[in-house]
Order: C-alpha cells, then sequence, then structure tokens
C-alpha cells in the first residue's frame, strides 16, 4: 500500500501531481480559514510609515485596506518574513526595507533600525507574543491590528504516514480529532516544527524554504530515501 500524505491545506494541481506522482496518496483539506476585516475607520489602524507583517495573509489584509483608502504603498516600509510573504510583497509592489526567518528574529532586524521608532503589526487573532514583547522592551511604540481571523475546520482522517503543516494554527486544528501518533510531520520552517514538536510529534522535518513548493519537495525527498 502506497503512503499516505495529508496537506493541511489545498495545494496547487501541480503540487498535488508531484506528490502523486512519487507514488504518494494524498489527501487534502484546509484545517484552518481566515476571514478579513475592513476597519470602520482609518483612525482604527493607527498605520505607522513602518508596517510589521508576518504572513501572506497579512499582505492581503494590508492591502485590503490600501485599496479601500485609496493610501499610497509609497508611504510605507515593510518589514516582514522571508520567502512567501516577501516575495507577496514585493509581488504587489510594495517596499520592503527588512526580512528575517522568524518573527522574533524580524523584530531583532526592526531593533538594529534605531530611528524606527513607532510600527504598525498586522496581524491574525492567533498571533504569538515574541516579536511585540521584544519590541515593546525596546521602548518600541507598537500598534497591533488583527488583520484578519483564524478558524479552525478539521476533520478526522484516519491515515498514517506524512502531514504537512503550513503553520502553527494547521497543527493546533489538526490535533483537534487527530493523533499525532504514526505520523511524520513536515513543516513549512522551524517556528512551526519547533510548535509540532512541543505539540507531540515524535519525527518533524523542517523544509529546506518557507514556501509551500519547498514542503512538498521534503516531503518527497524523505519517502523517496525510505
Amino acid at each position: 500500500m502506497n503512503a499516505a500524505v495529508i496537506s493541511t491545506r489545498l495545494l496547487s494541481r501541480e503540487l498535488a501531481d508531484q506528490i502523486t506522482s512519487s507514488g504518494m496518496n494524498l489527501v487534502e483539506h484546509d484545517f484552518i480559514t481566515k476571514v478579513f476585516t475592513e476597519p470602520q475607520d482609518l483612525s482604527e489602524l493607527k498605520l505607522a510609515p513602518h508596517i510589521i507583517i508576518t504572513s501572506v495573509a497579512g499582505i492581503t489584509a494590508f492591502m485590503k485596506v490600501l485599496n479601500k483608502y485609496a493610501l499610497p504603498k509609497e508611504r510605507y516600509q515593510i518589514y516582514c518574513l522571508e520567502q512567501e510573504t516577501c516575495a507577496e510583497a514585493l509581488r504587489q509592489g510594495l517596499r520592503v526595507v527588512g526580512t528575517a526567518g522568524t518573527a522574533s528574529r524580524l523584530a531583532d532586524v526592526i531593533i538594529t533600525h534605531k530611528t524606527v521608532r513607532e510600527l504598525t503589526f498586522i496581524c491574525s487573532n492567533l498571533r504569538r507574543d515574541e516579536l511585540l514583547e521584544k519590541l515593546r522592551a525596546a521602548d518600541r511604540l507598537v500598534h497591533e491590528w488583527k488583520g484578519y481571523a483564524v478558524t479552525a475546520k478539521p476533520i478526522k482522517i484516519p491515515f498514517t504516514g506524512f502531514v504537512l503543516f503550513y503553520s502553527l494554527s494547521g497543527v493546533d486544528s489538526f490535533l483537534l480529532l487527530n493523533p499525532s501518533d504514526n505520523l511524520e510531520a513536515v513543516c513549512i520552517g522551524e517556528t512551526t516544527a519547533g510548535h509540532a514538536r512541543q505539540r507531540g510529534f515524535k519525527k518533524v522535518h523542517t523544509s529546506d524554504k518557507s514556501t509551500i513548493e519547498s514542503v512538498v519537495n521534503k516531503v518527497i525527498e524523505i519517502f523517496s530515501n525510505q
């Protein structure tokens, strides 16, 4: 029997075909949903010239605000996570002035920019604390705006094999109805991998890059070498 791969988000047809062509069975399900929020008034956001965004969804939320209020992109300088988030920011024509692999390291980058004293952090309802704690401890004024809400949408999947995680909330949603036993977690970046370990996964692999494509490449590589 072929090994099973559970993807905790829907994949592009190309990536799904790569998995099945490698000899594995694929099950796909969006284990989380994102609902974007728009402020009733621009003053709610307290948009500083420097913006912190740690997800592609955060970029989308920011662009919705810019478009709704006809704000010029050139007014804002963006600090964001590397790879997918940065690529989306650049694709949208935003000015990226600092990147890092994790939110905690991104805070360190911002702190080195001594003249940056006020920022707006666009995040979800499930954001982690490290970035804000570091910045506020370094006497930075950070306005926080929850640009989207993440909700769990778990289903029970009685398979063994591999499970692909792209976020911490995806790990948590999956475990609401599924055990970690007999599953190898393949995660997008070390932050998600660390969370999977904390939540009980014994075998955890980290993608080489923080992209969906790299997660798929990693599971194919692991399967091919077994």
